[in-house]
């Protein structure tokens, strides 16, 4: 690696801030398997998930979080370093005001969780 390429500062490429998410979730793909991911953390137009198998960036799956429904485009894949199974970066496709919603929801979980929310 030369040296403009280690001073040059590794771009962010996230349009939105990152909220952290916690919950379990089902998830469909178009060929209708079904499986469990787990939420890491979601924004206003994505999310970081992890999950038992690896899914191939392109593809679309259908995921309902405590009634909500979300149409995800998985946008990266890739082995988990520190826990069992895989870690993907998802763009929602359809999130309207489910997403919102849903950052909504964990922005105020932060909040309470330090104190800030009564």
């Amino acid at each position: 690696m030369g040296a403009i390429a280690l001073a040059m500062p590794v771009l962010d490429e996230r349009k939105a801030r990152r909220l952290p998410l916690t919950g379990e979730f089902e998830y469909e793909h178009s060929d209708g398997e079904r499986g469990l991911a787990s939420w890491r953390s979601i924004s206003m137009d994505g999310a970081c998930i992890q999950l038992g198998r690896y899914l191939r960036p392109g593809r679309t799956i259908r995921a309902n979080y405590h009634g909500l429904d979300l149409t995800l485009r998985v946008v990266w894949c890739g082995a988990s370093v520190r826990e069992n199974g895989f870690i993907a970066g998802v763009q929602v496709v359809n999130g309207g005001p489910e997403l919102a919603l849903m950052t909504l929801m964990a922005a105020a979980r932060r909040l309470a969780s330090r104190g800030k929310l009564h």
